[in-house]
């Protein structure tokens, strides 16, 4: 069920509910409640899918103090007898059935159920009903199945296997069958005349029972030993389905002739294959879109012959289901239209990765979580054997690579179009390339361990798509943003960037001015002051044009002007402003040419900055006081504020310094209600 076909059913007040979100099981069960005509509604929605591990039809919430066992068996015993009920009521509206236990699978026989399209049939059937199953079913007999030493008695594993195949032939609208090889340890298999060849009794049976699902799409027989006979007989008999599971031995696949099957699309095969087997495969099913094989991640199934030097490409593929590193690589199958793969855990080198892109040269997002080192001088060779030119990244995110600065380099500069860059850290040289090659970028994330701010400026310019910028180490220098070429990036919304190199008074000057407020002064000092006030109200002047500057970004909501690990940074201890009386003073060192943030500086410039949400001055050399939270509380709505943590009120215990700083804060912004002091940032919630 989705939102939109419940959406027209419900007045204008309580559709935008269904339009946010898919309800959940619990949702439609409280709002079936509300009157007679919300339960005709829903009861329908409610009774479409039923699975006896999922709820209502499995409610453990009672019984969480007991083990899963005590859980299921209390649920069991006090619950079915009203959901059996339930279900028989509402048989017409079940689509769905997933079965796990015996007193559902009792339920769908007496019922019984003949509208579904998707059965899956999961269950160890581990606690036996009460009622008993019947023991005669038309055209299903005894000896169709092998009787086998089981953990139940033989009669009711028999009969338990006879009640689910009589379930699947009662629907013939079915699209997805899913027998799973954990249900086998309580069913039978078929009676087989050697291995994979099914008697042709069971023949029969099993082609009478799949000819008449015309509409099946989806097929999985675990542990039947019937995946070799339906395999075969795929292109022939079953042309309708499209998607299949193989859980049969390698040499049922090692026949196959090319072009086998032209309708399978998508194929997952539980087998250790070698290399040429996968290939066998591929050259079979040329139609196939999704290609799984699980197996390559287990350490007991290696693909064999890397020294292979064929490569088979597919030309269809569209999906992936491995991110074992070694079996793409060995597998030595170029798949072009595969655009994602899942998360790849490591690779050991840069080559590694290069050869990826070989095989994949369609991909678009690539997840890596390590890259190992290497020494860079091994690469050089190998680097231009697998250099294919331009990739089609579109998207990179790179937990943890010690790389070497060449290696990430060569890689940015062969992707022109990378829309997503999220990486540990990058070179200078590597941010330089992004704004020569990368000019749809978007979005930004890295950390520098040297001062890049040329480079970084470059991609301000250069980037005229760009949207968020975000890292630690980053910032620009003033003289770039004035007199340099203007950023182009007016769209942007997220920019944590420190700015440096404001003309800014030193420690002694402003303690001077401080001293000739309440002194007398000689006519040398009067002369120091107007130089010192001259030169305050040049850099006031110049702070005004780089805050004119930035309020042009009028998208901007999240505004970061702090130093997060600046590398080479100069230390410097100051007395900070006042707030309400009280003096603060930083912990960590500031930044001594960083701005201001002063409503004499130009603070006011900003407020076309309507949208701003979250603003950061973390370690900012700022004269924010109570003058400018004033100004903050009525031109901007923020949720988040960073730049007070580590201020502290001289001469108090330390907790009383956090309360008396945030006490502070609430008496000048009356409407901040929720101050969090956690890793050096208070956090601002407004008032609803």
């Amino acid at each position: 069920m989705t939102a939109s076909q419940l959406q027209p059913h419900f007045p204008p007040f309580t559709r935008n509910a269904f339009t946010i979100s898919t309800p959940s099981p619990g949702d439609l069960l409280r709002c079936r409640l509300v009157c007679r005509l919300w339960e005709t509604l829903f009861t329908p929605y409610i009774a479409r899918t039923v699975s006896d591990r999922s709820r209502p039809w499995f409610d453990t919430s009672r019984h969480q103090n007991r083990t899963k066992w005590e859980a299921i068996v209390a649920a069991a015993d006090t619950n079915n007898a009203v959901r059996a009920t339930f279900i028989q009521k509402h048989k017409d509206h079940v689509r769905h059935l997933t079965l796990y236990d015996q007193w559902l699978l009792v339920t769908i026989l007496r019922t019984p159920l003949t509208q579904l399209t998707l059965l899956r049939i999961h269950g160890h059937f581990t606690k036996p009903s009460g009622e008993t199953l019947p023991d005669e079913y038309a055209d299903i007999s005894k000896a169709l199945f092998s009787v086998t030493t089981r953990r139940f008695p033989a009669p009711l594993s028999l009969n338990r296997t006879r009640a689910c195949w009589q379930i699947i032939r009662n629907n013939p609208n079915l699209k997805h069958l899913w027998i799973s090889t954990g249900a086998h340890e309580a069913l039978f298999g078929f009676t087989m005349a050697s291995p994979g060849v099914p008697t042709a009794e069971v023949e029969a049976f099993v082609m009478s029972t799949l000819l008449g699902l015309h509409k099946l799409r989806y097929l999985q027989l675990d542990g039947s030993g019937l995946d070799e006979f339906v395999l075969q007989r795929l292109p022939t008999h079953f042309p309708w389905i499209t998607s299949f599971v193989y859980t049969g031995k390698v040499a049922g696949l090692s026949e196959l002739p090319p072009g086998f099957c032209t309708t399978l699309q998508h194929i997952t095969i539980f087998a250790s294959l070698v290399t040429k087997d996968a290939h066998r495969v591929l050259r079979a099913f040329p139609a196939l879109r999704t290609f799984e094989l699980p197996y390559f991640t287990s350490s007991r199934n290696k693909v064999l012959e890397p020294n292979s030097e064929e490569i088979v490409t597919h030309p269809f593929v569209e999906r992936l289901s491995s991110s074992n590193v070694a079996s793409l690589t060995l597998l030595k199958v170029c798949f072009p239209k595969v655009r994602k793969v899942t998360t790849f855990n490591n690779f050991t080198n840069f080559i590694t990765l290069l050869t990826i892109l070989r095989m994949l040269p369609g991909l678009e997002k690539l997840q890596v979580l390590n890259i190992y080192s290497v020494p860079e001088t091994s690469n050089d060779n190998s680097t231009a054997a697998v250099d294919q030119g331009d990739v089609q990244l579109r998207s990179i995110y790179i937990q943890n690579h010690p790389w070497y600065p060449s290696n990430i380099t060569q890689l940015l500069s062969r992707a022109p179009h990378l829309v997503n860059l999220e990486v540990c850290y990058i070179p200078r040289e590597a941010i330089s390339t992004i704004a020569q090659t990368c000019r749809n970028m978007e979005r930004l994330q890295f950390s520098v361990t040297q001062r890049c701010f040329k480079e970084i400026h470059q991609v301000l310019v250069e980037c005229p798509k760009l949207k968020s910028l975000q890292g630690q180490g980053l910032a620009v220098a003033i003289n770039d943003i004035l007199q340099g070429p203007g950023w182009t990036c007016l769209g942007l919304v997220k920019f944590q960037c420190g700015i440096m190199g404001v003309p800014r008074l030193s420690s002694e000057e402003e303690m001077f001015l401080k001293y000739i407020k309440r002194d007398s002064l000689s006519s040398d000092d009067i002369e120091k002051a107007q130089r010192i006030l001259e030169k305050q109200q040049r850099s006031w002047t110049t702070q005004e044009k780089v805050l004119r500057y930035l309020a042009q970004f009028k998208e901007l909501q999240h505004l970061d002007i702090g130093f997060v690990k600046l590398p080479c940074r100069q230390r410097h201890k100051r007395w900070v402003c006042t707030l309400n009386r009280h003096c603060h003073r930083m912990s960590n060192i500031p930044v001594p040419d960083s701005l201001e943030l002063s409503i004499a500086s130009g603070l006011a410039q900003l407020a076309s900055l309507s949208r701003l949400e979250m603003f950061g001055f973390k370690e900012v050399d700022h004269r924010i006081a109570d003058n400018e939270l004033r100004w903050i509380a009525e031109h901007w709505k923020l949720r988040r504020m960073y730049g007070f943590g580590g201020c502290v009120v001289d001469g108090a215990q330390l907790d009383k310094k956090v309360q008396d700083l945030h006490h502070a804060v609430r008496m000048v912004v009356p409407r901040i209600v929720i101050l969090e002091h956690v890793s050096g940032a208070v956090s601002v919630r407004p008032r609803y």
